[in-house]
């Protein structure tokens, strides 16, 4: 059989009190974080194309990307062009 261990008998009125008010305010701070990233996402909003100051979407995007990618990206929508040229033509 195992043994039991009794000592503990719980929490006093006062740490149940404590615990609740330590939760309720991670809680609160937890939504602080929230809050303030969804405000910075609001103030700082991703422009698709423009923005002279490189906060563009696709200035991003472009920006990550090297020349294999580009080389891949020009293959594939090459390839596509073709195939929709020569297939238009041959009609």
């Amino acid at each position: 059989m195992m043994k039991q261990n009794n000592t503990w008998k719980g929490y006093s009125f006062e740490e149940l009190r404590y615990q609740r008010a330590l939760t309720t305010i991670k809680c609160e701070i937890e939504k602080e974080k929230i809050n303030a990233i969804i405000t910075n996402f609001k103030q700082n909003k991703l422009s698709v194309v423009g923005g002279a100051n490189g906060s563009s979407l696709m200035g991003k995007m472009m920006g990550a990307l090297d020349i294999a990618d580009y080389s891949l990206m020009a293959f594939r929508v090459g390839r596509k062009l073709f195939s929709i040229f020569r297939n238009r033509k041959s009609r």
